[in-house]
C-alpha cells in the first residue's frame, strides 16, 4: 500500500484528530494486510482460547479485565520460534518492564464471579464477556489487515467490545466501590450524629445501652475504614456499559494508520476520551461534548478514533508525532499497567510517564 503522506508536526487542540482530506487518502492499490498472529488451533491447543466465530475464552478461575484475544495484537513479533509470544508489560507503579504471554497479564482470580442463592460463585458476567468477544474478535481481525468498510453489524459488535473494556478494568471498578464506600461512611457518620439508636436496628445482636453508646463514639471519632465488597462494582460495570455503547456508535468511526517506524500502545483501560479544547478544571470530558475524541488501539499499526464531526470517517496514516501523541493519552489514562509490542514501546511508556512527574498508578489527563 502506498499512501500520499502529509504529515501533521504536532496535535492542535483547535483541530483536533481528523481524517486528513481527500488528497491524503488516495491509494494506488488495495490496503496492505496488516500482520496479525491468528493461531485458533494453538490457542485451544494451550487452553487460552476456543475456535468459535472467533475468539471465546474459556470459563475459568482466572477473569481477564483486558481479553487475551487483543492483547495477542500487541505480541513481539521478534519473539523466537518455539517460544509463546509474549507483549511488553510497563507497570506505571513499580516503573519495571517485564514480557509475558497474553495469558498471564491483566487478570485477577473470580474477578467477575457472583454468588449464587446458595453462595457459590457463578460466572454470568464472565461468560457474557465472551460472548461480546467472540463477536468482535473477527472486526479486530479484518481491521488489523487493513480492511476498514464495516457494516452496522460490524460497528455494533465492535462497540460492544469498546464499550465493556471501558468500564470492565480494575480503574472504573475501584472507583466505584471506592465512591459507594464514602457513601456508606457518610451515611455512618450522619446516623450516629443524629439517631443515636441507629445500631439497635441495624445490629444484628442484641446489644447493650453501654456497647451502643461505645460504638457510636468510635463512629464519630473517624478512626474506621469503609471498604465495598468487590461485587457491589459489577451491576455499575454493566449499566455504564450500555450507556456508552449507544454513544460510541452515533459518532463518526475513523482509524489512524501508523508508519512502520512507530506503534500504538495499549493498557489497562484501553478506551480512553479527551476533549483537547477544554480548559483545566475539577471535571473531565464527556463523550456527548462537541469537542471530545474517543481513542481505541486496536493494534499496534491501527487505532480507532472516534468525534463529533461530519465526515471525519474513513482511514488515514499518521506520521510518528500523532502516534506518539495518542500514546501519551494511552499512558494517562492507564491504571497501572501499559502494552507494546517492543522493549522500546514499554520503555517509551515509562518515560512518558516519568516526564508527566506520575507518582501513582494513573496520571491525571489534560
Amino acid at each position: 500500500m502506498i499512501w500520499k503522506r502529509r504529515r501533521i508536526k504536532r496535535l492542535d487542540p483547535s483541530r483536533g484528530l481528523r481524517i486528513p482530506t481527500a488528497p491524503a487518502q488516495v491509494r494506488d492499490s488495495k490496503p496492505e494486510k496488516y500482520p496479525v498472529r491468528d493461531r485458533p488451533a494453538e490457542c485451544a491447543r494451550r487452553g487460552c482460547w476456543v475456535a468459535a466465530r472467533g475468539y471465546a475464552r474459556l470459563v475459568g478461575m482466572d477473569h481477564h479485565f483486558v481479553p487475551q484475544f487483543y492483547l495477542d495484537a500487541f505480541c513481539d513479533p521478534a519473539t523466537p520460534e518455539g517460544q509463546d509470544p509474549w507483549v511488553w508489560v510497563a507497570d506505571l507503579k513499580e516503573r519495571t518492564i517485564r514480557r509475558k504471554a497474553p495469558k498471564n497479564v491483566a487478570s485477577r482470580s473470580d474477578y467477575y464471579a457472583i454468588p449464587d442463592s446458595t453462595g457459590e460463585k457463578t460466572h454470568a458476567i464472565e461468560e457474557m464477556f465472551s460472548r461480546i468477544e467472540s463477536d468482535a474478535a473477527p472486526i479486530v481481525a479484518r481491521l488489523l489487515r487493513g480492511e476498514f468498510d464495516l457494516s452496522v453489524k460490524d460497528r455494533a459488535a465492535l462497540g460492544h467490545l469498546m464499550a465493556a473494556m471501558a468500564t470492565r478494568g480494575p480503574s472504573f471498578r475501584e472507583n466505584i466501590e471506592r465512591f459507594l464506600a464514602e457513601v456508606a461512611r457518610k451515611v455512618l457518620l450522619v446516623s450516629a450524629q443524629f439517631d443515636p439508636d441507629f445500631l439497635k436496628v441495624q445490629s444484628t445482636k442484641d446489644l447493650s445501652d453501654e456497647e451502643i453508646e461505645k460504638a457510636r463514639q468510635m463512629i464519630l471519632a473517624g478512626d474506621w475504614e469503609v471498604t465495598a465488597k468487590p461485587v457491589a462494582s459489577l451491576m455499575p460495570v454493566l449499566e455504564s456499559a450500555a450507556i456508552i455503547l449507544p454513544i460510541l456508535c452515533q459518532m463518526e468511526w475513523a482509524f489512524f494508520v501508523a508508519y512502520e517506524s512507530s506503534s500504538f500502545l495499549t493498557c489497562d483501560t484501553p478506551l480512553s476520551w479527551v476533549a483537547p479544547t477544554l480548559p483545566p478544571g475539577p471535571y473531565g470530558s464527556g463523550l456527548a461534548m462537541r469537542n471530545v475524541e474517543v481513542t481505541f488501539p486496536i493494534g499496534p499499526r491501527v487505532c480507532f478514533v472516534g468525534t463529533w464531526r461530519e465526515g471525519n470517517s474513513g482511514s488515514a496514516p499518521v506520521d510518528d508525532e500523532i502516534v506518539y501523541q495518542l500514546n501519551r493519552r494511552r499512558v494517562d489514562f492507564a491504571h497501572r499497567t501499559v502494552f507494546a509490542d517492543s522493549e522500546a514501546g514499554a520503555q517509551q511508556a515509562l518515560e512518558i510517564a516519568s516526564a508527566r512527574g506520575d507518582d501513582s498508578a494513573r496520571a491525571r489527563p489534560e
